[in-house]
């Protein structure tokens, strides 16, 4: 071999090796874990409680994707009437992200307040917290369902925004 090829000889080695490192490195790391993966089989079920229904919902729209697979599983767990008036998943995706509930999803914090259940009626409390510092509070009202497919079944019939006051507001 020349003289002159041993540098080409020398540069398609180290690339080579680059490459074969590379793809080493690549193989090894796994992709980020999936939120929704222990949230995607889940449907309203009878054994599931009025606060297990509303913590499936936050869970999900804290953790929805560019496909809206978390609002997706959050409307599962809406009732026959609430679907007949916030449905179909298009048009209720859309009011998810708009106005009062879009903070739904964007929670990076999330607390549960004492459920107020009462036979087939329940209430949940729950506040969220967006990275901007704000604190948005919300109560789910969910109803046991009967005459329906989902016999026995908490979920939920609406939800309501109440006023919460803001940081700037908390310390005047």
């Amino acid at each position: 071999m020349s003289d002159a090829h041993r540098p080409i000889l020398r540069s398609a080695s180290i690339g080579l090796v680059a490459l074969v490192c590379a793809a080493f490195l690549l193989s090894c790391v796994s992709p980020p874990p999936d939120p929704l993966a222990n949230l995607t089989d889940r449907h309203p079920i009878p054994s599931l409680s009025p606060l297990e229904v509303v913590q499936i919902q936050m869970e999900a729209f804290r953790n929805n994707d560019s496909n809206d697979r978390g609002i997706e599983i959050a409307f599962r767990f809406a009732s026959p009437a609430n679907r007949s008036s916030t449905g179909p998943l298009v048009r209720f995706a859309g009011m998810m992200k708009q106005g009062g509930y879009a903070s739904m999803l964007e929670a990076v914090d999330v607390v549960y307040g004492v459920v107020d259940e009462r036979g087939d009626l329940a209430q949940v409390p729950v506040t969220v917290f967006t990275a901007d510092g704000f604190a948005w509070s919300y109560r789910f009202f969910l109803r046991r369902q009967s005459g329906n497919e989902y016999e026995r079944c908490w979920m939920t019939e609406s939800v309501q925004a109440v006023p919460t006051v803001t940081p700037a507001e908390q310390t005047t």
